[in-house]
């Protein structure tokens, strides 16, 4: 009796990596957050005085904010130097991880971990392409961060608004960069885990998968319409009802049923995964 195709079991997030990733992003953010209260809101009641001095100044207030930005600016640089140094350990580190979980995923199908050959030129352009997007990413946490800064500081001057109520405003802008930066940590691994995932499936000569929704009730509804739609890496605008229709190429739009027409994980926040349709030539005679 022949067997017929099966699918390997789902390869979960790198919920860890994702954690000392979110981990490292947030300790960024605060180090900029407590530079930003000792150099600027410390300064705030005397950039108010100095607007609200009739004696001729050397320097005028908005020009003193800018020098305080210029200041904070090179420390929020270094700072992104500081995380974007460590990217490749954490593209290491969400690869360690893939290969254990893809290793056992197949040996649970197949009896065998044969995923070893998978591991090419391939990996490593993936990985340094991940950790180049990134270090964009991580650069522009401070920098809009401190942009944002600069204009509620110098908005607030020059209406003569309280310093307190300033501080207060800059403060719940904290949140929100530090909001972006635990954001982006789940974002970017989800997205690197995916992409190897799908770069050794394709290594291995597997082309079909099955998306599975991550079934809360946050999923969006272009993701969970393709929940156990068969799919090939080949093509993310089609999908198959059945591995009979999709190993016949009888393919069908993601259009027509309002899928996300892209591999699980890359949208952004996708929570979705792949699961390995293994053909039965790789499984042998039953």
């Amino acid at each position: 009796m022949t067997r017929k195709a099966r699918r390997t079991p789902i390869i979960a997030g790198a919920r860890q990596i994702e954690r000392r990733y979110r981990a490292r992003l947030v300790r960024m953010v605060k180090a900029v957050e407590a530079e930003i209260r000792e150099r600027l809101i410390s300064e705030l009641p005397r950039l108010a005085q100095m607007r609200d001095a009739t004696a001729p100044r050397r320097d005028s207030w908005d020009i003193e904010i800018e020098r305080l930005i210029e200041g904070l600016t090179v420390f929020g640089a270094r700072q992104a130097e500081s995380v974007i140094n460590d990217l490749g350990e954490f593209a290491d580190g969400v690869n360690q991880f893939n290969r254990r979980s893809f290793a056992r995923a197949m040996a649970n199908v197949i009896g065998v971990d044969f995923t070893s050959g998978a591991d090419g030129q391939w990996l490593q352009i993936e990985m340094r392409s991940w950790a180049s997007e990134n270090a964009a990413l991580i650069k522009s946490i401070p920098e809009r961060m401190l942009t944002d800064v600069e204009g509620i500081a110098q908005r607030a001057l020059r209406t003569g608004a309280d310093p307190r109520e300033t501080a207060r405003e800059i403060r719940e802008r904290f949140g929100v960069t530090e909001s972006r930066a635990r954001l982006l940590a789940r974002d970017q691994v989800s997205k690197l885990n995916g992409q190897i995932t799908q770069g050794r499936n394709q290594a291995l000569g597997l082309d079909l998968y099955v998306w599975s929704d991550s079934s809360d009730e946050r999923v969006r509804e272009s993701h969970d319409v393709m929940d156990g739609k068969f799919c090939t890496w080949g093509d993310p605008t089609v999908y198959a009802d059945t591995v009979e229709d999709a190993q016949a190429g009888r393919w069908r739009q993601r259009s027509s049923i309002g899928g996300v027409e892209q591999h699980p994980g890359q949208d952004f926040q996708c929570r979705c995964v792949s699961r390995a349709v293994i053909p039965a030539e790789f499984l042998g005679e039953g």
